[in-house]
């Protein structure tokens, strides 16, 4: 493929110096500093927030303010004028780092609710 990776089905071919271009910026925007949900705000939808994954992506950004220690997964409910959002870490054999969020349906603004160690 001389460097190149295919997704045969459709057609589409992504270079290595795309992906290259990617990480650099990414790299980039860690050295200067800039918060990590302004890199990757791109990711989610704009409020309102209509579904859970939207809730999720919104819970994940603020989240990822603070370096997780373990790899985290999350559980959104709906709710009335909001979205609770639970998260806690994969692995089993790790203590605490779960908490509920709580995700504005009109704004998407994320509060933090609780946190449990």
């Amino acid at each position: 493929m001389n460097g190149r990776f295919a997704n045969r089905q459709s057609g589409n071919y992504f270079t290595l110096g795309v992906a290259m271009k990617v990480v650099s910026a990414l790299i980039a925007a860690t050295v200067l500093g800039i918060p990590a949900p302004l890199v990757w705000a791109q990711a989610c939808a704009p409020a309102p927030v209509a579904s859970a994954t939207q809730a999720i992506c919104f819970a994940r950004q603020f989240t990822d303010r603070e370096k997780a220690f373990s790899e985290l997964e999350f559980e959104a409910k709906e709710r009335k004028a909001d979205w609770m959002v639970h998260y806690r870490p994969k692995s089993l054999q790790v203590r605490g780092g779960a908490g509920d969020l709580k995700v504005d349906k009109k704004s998407a603004a994320v509060t933090f609710i609780k946190g449990y160690r």
